[in-house]
């Protein structure tokens, strides 16, 4: 679920704030965090393969390689989501670069804060796709 709100994030940044962000420090963001969330629970899958109690303060030593594991996967996603904020750029853009190559909607179409009764009917987006 968190993929798909950083994913609508990086999406709609622009729109809804008109800044734009770096795409190879947003991959980044994203490669770290995928790395980070699963080096923190496939362990904890282990762990619990294992027959590692849950909810103790204290687990037996020989659980320790596992948990450290997860703990250094638990700090990689904490640093990556701290690099989340790295890629938006401070300053505004024109509105044709932080457009989407992929957007068809009229949330793109319009300004940010369109106005009240923009439209008297109901308009019809016609699109072609091309590959």
């Amino acid at each position: 679920a968190v993929f798909g709100i950083f994913a609508g994030l990086y999406f709609w940044l622009s729109l809804m704030t008109g800044l734009s962000y770096n795409e190879a420090r947003g991959q980044l963001h994203f490669y770290l965090l995928f790395i980070g969330v699963n080096l923190t629970f496939f362990p904890m899958h282990m762990l619990g393969l294992a027959g590692a109690p849950r909810r103790v303060f204290d687990h037996p030593d020989s659980f320790a390689g596992w948990n450290s594991l997860a703990s250094y996967g638990s700090i990689i996603s904490f640093l990556s989501v701290l690099l989340l904020a790295g890629p938006i750029s401070l300053v505004p853009q024109h509105k044709d670069t932080v457009t989407p190559s992929t957007a068809s909607s009229l949330e793109w179409l319009l300004p940010a804060t369109p106005a009240n009764h923009t439209f008297n009917q109901l308009p019809v987006l016609r699109t072609t796709i091309v590959h």
